[in-house]
């Protein structure tokens, strides 16, 4: 997964920097940081693997911001004159497939006492973290900083989020037209 290259005048690249995070989110829509390469979930040590390590996670610390941020850059793609001709790209199914898959894990977290199997062994309650009830908020397992949460709910990320949907809601409306993606990323 190892990407260099000059912006302007390569197109594997800006394909590149599309692809991969879509890739890795289709893996584990939970995990924040991927391996470069794959490695057996067999070869990592017990204690790795129960952290949700291996394969093509390299760590499955659930941030909100994460999914924030994808969004973001998909409508930051979009948006750049001249340099990414965005629209095969993002019309790309996998693309699509991977917005769908984070708004699903993101309904999925509004309810996580509920609903979520994410599990995390180093989080309190057996890996499901602090107590947490319906807000309508995303519940998060770690901040920015990879510090585990010590309340279910991160205000300035869901605020991120709330940024991010509203561009999500005008990508969707320039390229997908899908009125799933429309209805959940208003809730």
């Amino acid at each position: 997964m190892h990407v260099s290259c000059k912006l302007q005048s390569t197109s594997p690249c800006r394909t590149a920097l599309v692809t991969l995070p879509v890739l890795a989110f289709l893996q584990d829509p939970w995990a924040n940081a991927y391996n470069p390469k794959y490695i057996p979930p067999s070869s990592v040590k017990k204690y790795d693997r129960q952290l949700g390590r291996g394969g093509w996670v390299w760590t499955r610390n659930f941030e909100l911001d994460s999914v924030a941020y994808f969004f973001n850059f998909l409508w930051n793609f979009h948006q750049t004159p001249g340099v990414w001709q965005p629209g095969a790209l993002l019309l790309e199914p996998l693309v699509h497939d991977a917005v769908v898959t984070m708004l699903r894990l993101l309904e999925v977290e509004q309810h996580h006492e509920q609903r979520s199997p994410y599990r995390y062994s180093e989080l309190q309650r057996e890996g499901l973290g602090p107590p947490c009830g319906y807000t309508g908020m995303v519940w998060s397992a770690f901040r920015a900083s990879d510090d585990p949460q010590t309340y279910s709910y991160n205000i300035p990320d869901n605020m991120y989020l709330w940024g991010s949907l509203a561009r999500l809601l005008k990508l969707n409306a320039a390229t997908w037209e899908d009125s799933y993606i429309s209805a959940t990323a208003q809730k």
